[in-house]
C-alpha cells in the first residue's frame, strides 16, 4: 500500500492499455519502484544524442558520433555495464538507420526545452518528456502546426501498431493540453519512434477513441493504486 500518486512513463502507459492482467500488475510493480525511468536505466545519453540529431533535421551526426567513441573506449566494470554500453551503441546505430522524412519533409525540429513534461489524466501523471518539437507553417494563419516527438528504445520488443498509434496519442494529447499557446496540435507532428523497428508511429487523426481508452486506463491505475501492493520488495531490481 503506498501514499504517493500513481506516476507512469507514457510507453508503459500505452503498453498497459493493451496488457495481459498479469502484465498490468508488473507495470504497476515498476510504477512502485523509487526512481524508475526506463530511458535512464538502459540508455543513458542516447536520447539526448537523438533530440540533437533530429534538430539538425537529421543531418548531424556529431552528438551520435562522439557518444559512440565514448562507449567504445569507455571500460565496463561489470557484464551489466558491458551489456548497457552494446544496448546503447546498437541504438544509435539503429537511429541512423531510422527514416525520419515522413515527419520532416513538411516540418522543422527543434529540441523540446519547455518546463512541462508531463500530462495529469484522471488522476495518473503520466511522463511525456517528448525530445522533440516540431513545428509546420499552416497557410492562412498566424501559429503553425506543432507536435512532438519521443523516441521507443527497447530493443527486445517491437512497439505493435495499435499501441504505437495510442502512444502518439498521448503525446499529441500532451501537445494540445501544453502547447497551445505555439500553435495548433496535429496529429500528422506527433510521432514515436521505434528506434529498433526504424519505425515511425503517428497519432490518429480521430482522437475520441483513443482518448477514450487512455483515460478508462488511468482511471481504473488511479482506482488500484492505494491498495495495491507488489508481490516483491520495490527496492529489487524488476525485469523489463
Amino acid at each position: 500500500m503506498t501514499t504517493k500518486p500513481p506516476i507512469i512513463t507514457a510507453s508503459l502507459l500505452a503498453e498497459y492499455c493493451y496488457a495481459t492482467a498479469p502484465r498490468r500488475r508488473a507495470i504497476l510493480e515498476l510504477m512502485h519502484r523509487e526512481g524508475f525511468e526506463p530511458f535512464k536505466l538502459w540508455y543513458g545519453a542516447v536520447p539526448g544524442a537523438y533530440r540533437h540529431y533530429v534538430a539538425s533535421q537529421c543531418q548531424d551526426g556529431e552528438k551520435l558520433s562522439a557518444l559512440e567513441a565514448q562507449l567504445i573506449v569507455r571500460e565496463a566494470r561489470t557484464d551489466d555495464e558491458d551489456q548497457k554500453a552494446l544496448k546503447q551503441l546498437d541504438a544509435l546505430e539503429h537511429i541512423r538507420l531510422t527514416d525520419h522524412s515522413d515527419l520532416l519533409a513538411t516540418s522543422h525540429a527543434a529540441s523540446f526545452d519547455h518546463g512541462v513534461r508531463t500530462l495529469e489524466i484522471a488522476g495518473v501523471t503520466i511522463r511525456v518528456s517528448p525530445t522533440n518539437l516540431l513545428t509546420s507553417p499552416r497557410l492562412g494563419h498566424i501559429q503553425s502546426d506543432v507536435g512532438v516527438l519521443k523516441p521507443y528504445l527497447k530493443s527486445g520488443r517491437t512497439l505493435p501498431d495499435d499501441e504505437g498509434r495510442l502512444f502518439a496519442s498521448i503525446l499529441h494529447w500532451f501537445a494540445e493540453v501544453e502547447l497551445g499557446h505555439l500553435g495548433e496540435a496535429s496529429s500528422h507532428l506527433c510521432a514515436v519512434s521505434d528506434i529498433f523497428a526504424q519505425k515511425l508511429h503517428f497519432a490518429p487523426t480521430k482522437t475520441a477513441k483513443a482518448r477514450s481508452v487512455i483515460e478508462a486506463n488511468c482511471s481504473e491505475i488511479s482506482d488500484r493504486w492505494h491498495s495495491f501492493t507488489p508481490r516483491v520488495p520495490v527496492a529489487r531490481r524488476a525485469k523489463q
